[in-house]
């Protein structure tokens, strides 16, 4: 298949099988975003064409822990652990602009989105130059970002002990950490450099990281 990679004013018509991890990093960075969709002439491009594609790349594999989002994993022929759904919530939940895994201490450097079924209406994934934002703020706000620079940020979170579906950031501690028990969810937060955490009266735990 050819795959048609794009941005709103450019766009280049590249052999997606021949793409490797260094192409495809100096295409990114010449665009910052890119677009894969299939030509008319072709057959859909599937998930598993997608989770191909991913795999293919020879990027190293980043282990989904520590997400806010509740989401569910499709299997796909790659593997089963490859892609996840974007968000379980129900379509009125907003979801701001946000850097992906942010409070993490290594935040993914990559981020593939897929879609299957276009939505009618609304439905789209946007997008955000972060440059341009920091360059905003900087300007506009130059004690803060100074301030920001000298001592860093700090994310408290208060994730529940059951996944709530109605929340957009609603994910239980047990799969947003990937643990069975409470013993082996403090084994994991105690090996966590810059993390407090502590256990609330309604169950649920608070995290603090740095």
């Amino acid at each position: 298949y050819t795959r048609l990679f794009e941005n709103i004013n450019q766009s280049e018509n590249i052999d997606y099988s021949s793409l490797n991890t260094q192409t495809f990093a100096l295409l990114l960075a010449k665009y910052k975003a890119l677009l894969l969709r299939s030509d008319e002439n072709e057959a859909p491009f599937t998930v598993n064409d997608f989770g191909n594609f991913i795999s293919n790349l020879g990027l190293e594999k980043y282990p989904y822990v520590g997400g806010a989002a509740p989401r569910r994993i499709i299997p796909v022929d790659a593997g089963d652990d490859l892609i996840y759904t974007a968000n379980e919530a129900p379509p009125d939940q907003l979801i701001p602009f946000h850097h992906e895994l942010a409070q993490v201490k290594n935040p993914p450097v990559y981020l593939f989105f897929y879609c299957d079924q276009p939505s009618e209406t609304g439905g789209e994934t946007a997008l955000l130059d972060s440059t341009v934002v920091y360059r905003y703020v900087n300007d506009t706000f130059p004690e803060f970002m100074e301030k920001l620079k000298t001592y860093g940020a700090r994310y408290i979170r208060t994730i529940p002990a059951e996944d709530d579906k109605e929340s957009p950031i609603g994910r239980s501690f047990y799969n947003t950490y990937q643990v069975k028990t409470k013993d082996e969810l403090e084994e994991k937060l105690n090996a966590t450099e810059k993390l407090e955490y502590e256990w609330l009266d309604d169950g649920s735990l608070k995290v603090c990281t740095t």
